[in-house]
């Protein structure tokens, strides 16, 4: 599980929680570096559509 940091819009606070389902072994390393990588892509993603 992972909770982004808070956002504020006007009064209204909003918390996101992500749940992640894996067959590999816990090591928290190997997992974080996982995430990052599969949000890596989805930003480069994103900047290609964006900048087109």
């Amino acid at each position: 599980m992972s909770e982004r940091h808070a956002r504020h819009i006007r009064e209204k606070v909003t918390h996101e929680v992500m749940f992640y389902i894996t067959s590999h072994a816990p090591d928290a390393r190997f997992i974080a570096g996982a995430i990052r990588s599969r949000w890596e892509v989805e930003n480069k993603v994103h900047w290609v559509l964006d900048v087109t």
